[in-house]
């Protein structure tokens, strides 16, 4: 018989690498759009990148907090697009008032460094 604690464990990082999609099915993060878009821009090709870009992008205008918070650090770092203080602000501070805390230490990182206000 296992100890409690390892099946405790063993549950929570269980729960990380899987989440349910809207239709209540089970799916792997990795095969998420927003893991996706993780691969793409951490990619040495702009092409590639780019494409990452766009699925984030798209994600954020459809509400999506996470991908809110990671547009805003392509929008920094000038991933798959030009680099933009100010829209990376903007991102971050739509990401922070969604409940996303990257975003919302992205909008103090900024505030900080006194750029994109």
């Amino acid at each position: 018989m296992r100890p409690p604690y390892i099946v405790a464990i063993l549950f929570i990082v269980g729960g990380f690498a899987l989440q349910q999609n809207c239709h209540g099915q089970e799916t792997r993060f990795s095969e998420t759009p927003i893991a996706e878009s993780d691969q793409l821009c951490a990619s040495k090709k702009e092409n590639e990148q780019r494409d990452g870009f766009r699925i984030r992008k798209k994600l954020s205008q459809e509400g999506h907090a996470l991908a809110m918070g990671k547009l805003a650090e392509c929008y920094w770092d000038g991933i798959g697009t030009v680099q933009d203080n100010k829209l990376a602000y903007n991102w971050f501070l739509k990401g922070a008032k969604a409940n996303d805390a990257r975003s919302t230490r992205g909008v103090g990182t900024l505030l900080y460094l006194g750029r994109g206000v």
